[in-house]
């Protein structure tokens, strides 16, 4: 990659190696892709060696990819199956511990004493009011379990330095 700034306006520019960027003795710029045709680009380019990043640049860097990284491992703690008491494996998820209380309150909004659920594999149950609680509850506390993991880790990443302390913190 060849780096150029433009002595015109301080703009950056970034071409491939095989791009030909000619400068005459006047300092006037011509650019050439690798097939010989000239590119409309700035005249004044002048090559350029952008600084180095800078501690806090790089820290910064390292805190949002470790915190990409840790939301990704969250999502995929919070959607994983939970499975009860019964091995029977539920949709994790926040929406999936509130659809099954939504089923159970329309259940007892109609009188009835059971609710119909479909399982991970959209096996369907008819489980008991308090069934139905349970699974609720499990399926929600796996998310409160890995919401909260999610939240710790980060404020560590958050509060970390150096580089290598945001890079320990894992899921």
């Amino acid at each position: 990659m060849q780096t150029f700034k433009d002595s015109a306006t301080g703009d950056l520019y970034a071409y491939e190696n095989d791009v030909s960027v000619v400068i005459d003795s006047n300092g006037v710029s011509k650019v050439y892709a690798p097939n010989g045709m000239q590119l409309n680009a700035p005249t004044m380019l002048q090559p350029y060696t952008p600084p180095a990043p800078t501690a806090a640049q790089l820290l910064q860097d390292a805190q949002a990819k470790q915190i990409a990284t840790l939301a990704a491992s969250f999502q995929s703690a919070a959607l994983s199956p939970v499975t009860d008491a019964n091995g029977v494996q539920w949709n994790g998820g926040e929406s999936s511990a509130l659809s099954i209380d939504g089923a159970i309150r329309l259940a007892q909004n109609s009188g009835s004493t059971s609710v119909d659920l479909w399982d991970y594999a959209n096996t369907k149950h008819t489980l008991t009011i308090a069934e139905a609680q349970a699974v609720a509850a499990a399926v929600g506390g796996a998310f409160q379990t890995a919401y909260a993991k999610w939240q710790t880790l980060r404020a560590q990443v958050v509060n970390a330095t150096p580089v290598s302390a945001v890079q320990a913190v894992v899921w």
